[in-house]
């Protein structure tokens, strides 16, 4: 909604919850709900109003990235991990969105599988527009598997990209 947009999350919210209690069904008013909430800090109901979203309307992909990223901040990275590969699924191999592989690599990083976030970091840097967030954790898997030069060349490119990159 406009209000959201503008950072009126008080706002979005009171519309969203207008536009329930008339239908109740409406996928996109309960995600903007969830995004209200998620702003407000809300984390649970935030959690609750996405997965109504997602079941009215399972191809909401920005609810089901919030959810993704609500149980990242949870520290439940098995859920954010499913989450995201439930999304993933749904486009083929090499058209996944760069923002679905950038979380399944922080995923599989806390879950300390860093191989494995190490190619979805790389699938992230090389389908998407590379930014220098995909190349700084790409770097720090890189790191944390002892592969200190390949760490040095994704930080020098990171840092050629964007220069003033607090990574």
């Amino acid at each position: 909604s406009m209000y959201f947009s503008h950072g009126d999350a008080g706002r979005a919210l009171a519309l969203a919850e207008r536009a329930i209690d008339s239908t109740g069904q409406l996928a996109t008013a309960w995600a903007l709900r969830g995004h209200a909430l998620l702003a407000a800090g809300d984390l649970d109901d935030a959690l609750a109003s996405f997965h109504r979203a997602i079941g009215l309307d399972p191809a909401l992909a920005d609810a089901q990235l919030a959810v993704a990223d609500i149980y990242q901040r949870q520290n439940r990275p098995q859920r954010a991990l499913a989450t995201l590969q439930t999304l993933a699924d749904r486009f083929p191999a090499r058209q996944v969105p760069t923002a679905v592989l950038f979380r399944e690599g922080l995923a599989l990083a806390a879950l300390g599988r860093p191989h494995d976030a190490i190619r979805a970091f790389r699938q992230a840097v090389e389908y998407g527009p590379g930014n220098a967030d995909s190349l700084c954790a790409l770097a720090q898997a890189h790191f944390a598997v002892g592969e200190s030069a390949a760490a040095r060349q994704e930080l020098h490119l990171a840092r050629a990209m964007e220069p003033a990159h607090a990574g």
